[in-house]
């Protein structure tokens, strides 16, 4: 079940005019498009606070969050057309050194949980309880390619959803195509729903045994050495400090259209790995 996506809410809410034409009816433009995107990067890097981003520019703390809200839903659309899901024969052309076990990988996933306020209703204080984190969350599903780039981003979900549910219903696995390999941790175990032709590279239980063999110690520490990149990658989308403390309530509407956007602008960033054939 899906949590907030915030589509409907944003539709109803007042943009911000951004056209310099003044004949046009709206409010005049206090800031100039350059200031205005300087002041939403830091609203998300920096997770300055509303009122603190108006006493920087000089304009009112309601501006503050029309133009954030405005540009934050621009960039969404912007960045996706930006960077779409990669091609298969574009993953492996750019696949590094380090997959050269694993050189079918086209997406490693995992999730990540976002700290929120606890709401006050109570469905959505249930729906968004974190076992895990002890915690009212949202989930994130993120996706990067072996050399480190975001090229999967969910919706946001409720913390009490599994791993496993937002994998299958997120739309990720349609985008598979077969000969792919998806690269996951313990807790995914998705063999019986990735599409046909498509193998998943996942660490090996006990399964009911005190211990593992030295074959399966040895195969855990080899798919944990490469795993470990997309873990790299989402504390890249953290230093979005946005995202870093506890998302007010009052964000809720638009929180996966931010989410979305702090992990596509990390793409704008050097590959975490190289290609194997620089």
């Amino acid at each position: 079940m899906q949590y907030w996506k915030g589509e409907n809410l944003v539709k109803e809410s007042q943009p911000y005019q951004l056209d310099d034409n003044k004949s046009k009816p709206g409010p005049s433009r206090k800031l100039t498009f350059l200031d205005e995107f300087l002041l939403v990067l830091m609203r998300l890097k920096a997770g300055l606070f509303v009122q603190d981003l108006g006493d920087r520019f000089g304009i009112s703390a309601s501006l503050v969050s029309r133009i954030c809200i405005t540009w934050i839903n621009l960039l969404y659309h912007e960045l996706k057309d930006l960077f779409p899901f990669p091609t298969q024969g574009l993953v492996r052309k750019n696949m590094p050194k380090e997959f050269a076990q694993y050189a079918t990988t086209r997406i490693i996933l995992d999730c990540t949980e976002l700290f929120i306020q606890r709401p006050s209703a109570m469905l959505a204080q249930s729906e968004t309880w974190s076992d895990y984190k002890h915690h009212n969350t949202w989930k994130l599903l993120v996706g990067v390619t072996p050399n480190g780039q975001v090229n999967f981003l969910s919706d946001l979900w409720g913390g009490r959803v599994s791993d496993k549910q937002i994998t299958r219903e997120s739309g990720v696995l349609d985008l598979l195509q077969v000969g792919d390999n998806v690269m996951v941790d313990r807790r995914f175990d998705i063999s019986a729903i990735v599409p046909a032709g498509v193998t998943v590279n996942m660490p090996p239980f006990l399964a009911g045994c005190d211990q593992m063999t030295a074959a399966e110690t040895e195969e855990t520490m080899s798919i944990a050495s490469v795993r470990i990149h997309v873990e790299r990658a989402i504390g890249r989308i953290k230093t979005y400090h946005i995202l870093d403390g506890t998302l007010p309530n009052t964000l809720s509407p638009y929180a996966t259209q931010i989410s979305t956007v702090c992990g596509l602008l990390t793409n704008f960033l050097p590959p975490l790995l190289p290609p194997a054939n620089l």
